[in-house]
This record gives structure tokens, sequence and C-alpha cells, in this order.
């Protein structure tokens, strides 16, 4: 190795593990002791410890692909894994824009981090009904989602007619960074996400 290569050498030994501690620390956290300070309906604190762990599990994997002894002792891995591996980090930006965003106002945000993805998921089922429809299988499999997903929005204390009558939608972070303040301005929220995703 030149000497050159030594210099642009990273020793992720040095925060690999404490960073992974602090992450599981955050999240076990937001578990036991944030339903009692946020005031938010109790899934906002479920979705929060949940988007922390994902984000800690990709970053996990993250290392195991690129691990020194993976790369020099397993026979099996390429360097390829590397680079089609990068849309995880994308995945983790896109956790820490969900937990920041939500935190703003955690019992508006979070509601509708969830009610959304609630959305999403009957206009789902209703696509597959469309195509699928009539075909006992299918009618089958699509009732038991259908009640299974009004089920877990009720045991949230939703009502599934709010949820399905929903016209705002979580923004994905592209649009939430495009969408400008009056005047042109970003907010500071904003500014950073921009920053830390495009690097300007």
């Amino acid at each position: 190795m030149s000497a050159n290569d030594e210099a642009n050498r990273i020793d992720a030994s040095m925060f690999q593990k404490p960073l992974r501690q602090l992450a599981e620390v955050l999240a076990q956290k937001i578990k036991r002791e944030a339903p009692g300070i946020l005031s938010a309906p109790g899934f906002v604190c479920v979705d929060l410890h949940v988007l922390i762990r994902q984000a800690m599990y990709t970053y996990d994997l993250l290392f195991y692909l690129n691990a020194d002894d993976r790369r020099d002792t397993d026979p099996y891995w390429k360097n390829a894994y590397t680079i089609v591996a990068l849309p995880l980090v994308r995945n983790m930006i896109d956790c820490l824009y969900n937990i920041t965003a939500i935190l703003q106002d955690p019992a508006a945000k979070g509601s509708l981090w969830r009610e959304s993805g609630y959305c999403k998921a009957f206009e789902t089922l209703d696509d597959t009904e469309n195509r699928y429809g009539g075909e006992p299988e299918w009618d089958e499999w699509i009732k038991k989602n259908r009640e299974a997903l009004e089920l877990g929005i009720r045991a949230c204390g939703l009502r599934v007619a709010d949820v399905k009558d929903q016209k705002m939608r979580w923004p994905t972070l592209g649009k939430y960074i495009a969408d400008r303040q009056p005047g042109g301005a970003l907010t500071s929220h904003q500014s950073f996400l921009k920053s830390f995703m495009y690097g300007d």
C-alpha cells in the first residue's frame, strides 16, 4: 500500500461500534421514555423506534458487506457488492429525514407519516383488486389483507374512514427539499437535509 493510500484509509473500528451503540441507546430511550414526554399518539414513538433500528441494521449490513476480513478471506465476495449496496445509504438518509421531520411536530407529522403509509397500503390493495378481483384465491387474499389493515388502523386509535379520506400525504425527501417557503427560502431543516443529501 502506498503512502497516499495509507493517508486516505479510514479505520472504521474507531467509530463503527460506538455509533451503533449510540443508535441502540437512542432507540431504547425512545421506546421507554418518549411515550411519557412526547405529546403524540403512542404509535409515533413506536415508528420512531423502528426507524432508528432500521437505520441501525442497515448500517450493520453495510459494515458486514465491506469488512476487511470478508474482502480478504471470503472467496465469494465481489467488489460489485459494494456498488449494489449504495442505495442502502440513501435508505439511511431517508430514515434520518423521516425521524427529524416527525420530531418537528410529533403529533401532527407522526400521524401524517403513519396515515400516509396506511393510504398507500389501501391503494395497493385497490390496485390488486382491480387487476385480479373475481378470482377466488385473490378475493380471499385481498379480503384478509384489507381486514388486517383496518384492524391495525383501529388498534392505533385511528378511524378507517378518516385515514381513507386523508388528502395530505407524507412528502418524499426530494419533494420536501424542493418545497420552498414563501419568498423562495428553505427552512433550516430543509437546508440541512439538502446539504447532507447533495453536499451543497
